[in-house]
């Protein structure tokens, strides 16, 4: 029942902002004036469809540009910040220009916490900026479009520039889990219902922050997070357990990273689905090069697995995994070589060379168990 709870709210959304824009359109200017100065409706279509390419974008922008504002103005510090594939990172007190895109989302805003109590912690407006500065936006455009003169064209953006604003607001505040990530709403409400849960959220942060530095994921200083007990339900706590996974595997440490994709892949566990079959993805890394029982490989096979793998198709670790695939699994060397030339590429711009040190080791060793 749940996987059609999202699909029917996204289309009552999309049916909302449907009828505000004829509402809007309806109100500020009759839609046979439009036509005026030779305008056919074909043209119409096409400003429209224009005008959202433009306001898409400018939107993401304003949404990450709010976790950056309200988390400058809170305490936080700049690690990176990504439109579409573009990242500009900080390292080393350098802003550089890398590329990486992320499943299912558009942009991302990455800041190291402020060290406080996590009682008093500025959690909330960190990650619900975008949120205020979507509608902030909005309402200005709307005000700008209420008070100057404007042509049709200029009329058509405006409102458009409004619902899109509105639509990110609206999506992003709604608490929910993607299968591919948990929006703003649904991090700053875990947070706020299990207070203990900031700490797993600092963790992520500070971890993005030194990644940026160049440290591999296994240098990174989790010894005191071993120790805890975790409730996989709870994303925050899941994703200290995937921190501690990536450092096992980087640390070669295949029988720890079997036990933690264990608990991240159980049903009850809060981890989105694209990085349980990114986890499953790297248990079946393990099994390959360990020469084991292949318990993973039907995930691997499953229709499902392979359309996120494609979608997630310049990861590191999907490419060092289908590397190890091709050889040690369908002993196909030229296949190989191919998804080799892959990562390399990928890699010149990734912006965590720690990262990229870590998977080609580990594919390294695939070439090595070949042998």
């Amino acid at each position: 029942m749940k996987k059609y709870i999202r699909p029917v709210l996204s289309f009552l959304l999309v049916m909302v902002i449907g009828f505000l824009f004829g509402f809007m359109l309806g109100f500020f200017v009759n839609l046979e004036s439009l036509a005026f100065d030779g305008m056919h409706w074909f043209t119409l279509i096409l400003v429209i469809c224009l005008a959202f390419y433009i306001a898409l974008p400018i939107q993401i922008l304003v949404h990450e540009g709010g976790h950056l504002l309200f988390g400058l103005l809170t305490g936080y510090r700049f690690v990176s910040f990504r439109l579409f594939s573009l990242v500009l990172t900080r390292s080393n007190g350098h802003l550089k220009l890398k590329r990486y895109a992320l499943c299912g989302t558009a942009g991302q805003c990455l800041m190291l916490p402020p060290i406080l109590n996590h009682h008093q912690h500025p959690y909330l407006l960190y990650n619900l900026g975008g949120i205020i500065l979507n509608l902030a936006s909005s309402f200005i455009m709307l005000l700008c479009l209420v008070v100057l003169p404007v042509n049709a064209y200029w009329l058509l953006f405006g409102l458009i520039f409004c619902l899109v604003g509105f639509y990110f607001a609206v999506v992003n505040a709604l608490p929910a889990a993607s299968p591919f990530i948990n929006n703003d709403g649904r991090n700053a409400l875990e947070i706020w219902r299990h207070p203990s849960e900031i700490e797993g959220f600092d963790l992520q942060l500070m971890v993005a922050g030194k990644l940026a530095k160049g440290l591999r994921p296994g240098e990174l200083p989790l010894d005191p997070y071993e120790e805890k007990t975790y409730d996989v339900s709870l994303l925050m706590s899941a994703a200290t357990l995937m921190l501690l996974e990536a450092r096992a595997l980087d640390r070669h440490d295949f029988s720890t990273v079997l036990f933690y994709v264990a608990r991240l892949t159980d049903k009850s566990s809060a981890v989105p689905v694209l990085y349980k079959h990114l986890l499953e993805a790297d248990a079946l890394y393990v099994e390959l090069v360990s020469n084991a029982s292949l318990d993973h490989l039907s995930s691997w096979q499953a229709r499902e697995t392979r359309q996120l793998m494609k979608k997630m198709k310049r990861h590191l670790s999907v490419l060092r995994t289908q590397f190890a695939y091709a050889l040690l699994y369908e002993n196909d060397q030229a296949k190989a070589a191919k998804i080799r030339q892959r990562f390399e590429k990928v890699a010149r711009m990734h912006p965590h060379p720690g990262e990229v040190v870590s998977e080609r080791e580990l594919m390294d060793l695939a070439v090595c168990c070949k042998k």
